[in-house]
């Protein structure tokens, strides 16, 4: 249930849409390592020009198998004047007669540069809680990254964080750098992706030095341990769910304290989130 490793790449990659997470048995199906709509191309691909010169890249895609789940998905990227910033909004239709559980996870990847050693997490965090035993150890630092090499090779940490929204229902998270001198800022609604996992891959250059920033419908457990936690959702037939996400990146250092600035405005006092103390539950 690993395959979806071999083609593992890039800065965006959605799992889904049928299921996503950790790879095991439901039910007698196998359900492979976050799902299968990232590696099915797309039909239908657009291209459009709004009149203030806004760039709409655009594709379709339909993961589907007979009898089973059919799901549309449009996936759509939005770049305005400022090179900057963009934002991507997605929608997913069940074109099946039957109420499907569905998942979305938005696996955003970064490395070097603005990934190293002091490099921190900034958000509006409300509790966190560790995947395991090993992340569990180092909860404390769950939101400040160390040098390449930190973990064994092959090992990682995975945190799992429930956010709180501000008041237009939107998530903010910042990504800086040791130096202040690079940044990304993102948001996302807490009503569509109401979880974020904090995926650190502390591991070697060649073995792959990367942390993962995952809004999502839930976490990266199997379905079967998901859907137990209440965190497997459920869409109706010929019902749409629909995803935005905005990205800002940052460049010298007043731009990144500008950054810094708006999101210490909107965290207020609630700048220290609950460290749970213990493991996510894995109960199937």
């Amino acid at each position: 249930g690993l395959g979806w490793l071999y083609s593992f790449n890039g800065w965006m990659v959605r799992c889904g849409v049928e299921w996503s997470g950790h790879p095991g048995m439901d039910n007698g199906r196998l359900m492979s390592l976050h799902g299968k709509v990232a590696h099915i191309p797309a039909s239908e691909v657009e291209v459009l020009v709004k009149a203030d010169g806004t760039l709409i890249l655009r594709g379709k895609v339909n993961e589907v198998w007979f009898k089973g789940a059919n799901f549309e998905v449009w996936t759509q990227l939005e770049l305005g004047h400022a090179a900057s910033s963009f934002k991507i909004k997605d929608t997913v239709t069940n074109l099946s007669p039957k109420e499907q559980e569905y998942t979305m996870l938005y696996h955003a990847n970064y490395g070097k540069p603005l990934l190293g050693k002091g490099a921190r997490l900034f958000g509006t965090f409300d509790t966190v809680q560790a995947f395991d035993e090993t992340a569990l150890s180092d909860i404390k630092n769950w939101d400040t990254y160390e040098a390449p090499g930190y973990v064994p090779p092959g090992g990682e940490r995975l945190y799992c964080v429930t956010p709180f929204p501000d008041k237009d229902g939107k998530a903010h998270v910042f990504f800086q750098d040791r130096t202040g001198e690079r940044g990304l800022y993102f948001k996302f609604k807490t009503n569509q992706l109401p979880y974020l996992s904090v995926w650190k891959n502390e591991d070697t250059e060649s073995n792959g030095y990367v942390t993962g920033l995952e809004p999502g419908t839930g976490f990266p457990p199997n379905r079967t341990v998901e859907r137990k936690a209440g965190r497997q959702p459920r869409i109706l037939p010929n019902e749409t769910k629909s995803f935005e996400l905005e990205y800002s990146i940052h460049s010298g250092r007043s731009s990144v304290k500008a950054a810094r600035a708006k999101i210490e405005q909107v965290v207020g006092t609630r700048r220290n989130p609950r460290l749970l103390p213990d493991v996510l539950p894995k109960e199937q």
